[in-house]
C-alpha cells in the first residue's frame, strides 16, 4: 500500500472526513483530497505532521532517490 492508500485507511477507520482530517494537518480540504487521490505530492512538513497523527512511518514512504543522484553516489565512489 503507497502513503496516500494507508493515509486514506486510518482516516477511514478513525471515521474522519477529508475535511476534519485536513483540518488536523493543517492544509486545506481541496489540497488534503488532491493528495489522497495522488494528485499533489507531500512536503516534508505535512508528512512528518500527517506520520505524528496516524503513527505512520515516514521513512518507509520517502520517494526513490533520482536518477543523477545515484550516478553521482557511483561516480565518489
Amino acid at each position: 500500500m503507497i502513503f496516500r492508500e494507508e493515509i486514506k485507511a486510518w482516516r477511514i477507520t478513525h471515521d474522519l472526513r477529508q475535511k476534519e482530517f485536513a483540518d488536523m494537518i493543517g492544509i486545506t480540504p481541496k489540497h488534503y483530497a488532491c493528495i489522497e487521490e495522488g494528485h499533489s505530492e507531500t512536503s516534508s512538513t505535512v508528512r512528518k505532521k500527517i506520520c505524528e497523527i496516524t503513527g505512520l512511518v515516514e521513512d518507509y514512504h520517502l520517494p526513490p532517490p533520482k536518477k543523477n543522484l545515484k550516478e553521482k553516489a557511483q561516480i565518489v565512489s
